[in-house]
């Protein structure tokens, strides 16, 4: 029997896998530019309090982040799917149970964790961004 292991490493110091350490992938734009980073939690919760003050004193803006992947069946886009669908089943978006990602929902979906990340910043109460 063969057995697949996927790792997936830190994007800032390539040491630590991602998943294991309760880390994720988080979605930052600066001027226009957005990537998308694997970091394990101690990073995370580093950038969130690097970020912390500049989102508190920022104000909303109407940019859009890039819509996710899709296709590309990493496990985070999977599980950025299945989130988005059982969020939009919930919130009255027909019934999407498997296939191709509607744009309009998943980023529907991103707008709701970004709201939710942005509120959780500005109340001192953050944990994750999203």
């Amino acid at each position: 029997m063969r057995q697949v292991t996927v790792r997936i490493l830190d994007d800032l110091d390539k040491t630590t896998d991602v998943l294991e350490s309760g880390g994720k992938t988080v979605t930052l734009g600066y001027q226009g530019q957005w990537v998308a980073l694997d970091l394990k939690a101690t990073n995370v919760n580093e950038l969130e309090r690097l970020l912390a003050p500049y989102l508190k004193a920022g104000r909303e803006s109407d940019g859009q982040p890039p819509a996710p992947l899709y296709g590309s069946g990493s496990p985070s886009t999977r599980q950025f799917n299945a989130e988005a669908r059982a969020w939009g089943k919930d919130h009255g978006w027909p019934d999407v149970p498997s296939g191709k990602m509607p744009r309009a929902l998943a980023r529907a979906y991103r707008d709701h964790l970004e709201q939710q990340a942005i509120a959780a910043l500005t109340s001192g109460q953050a944990h994750e961004i999203v």
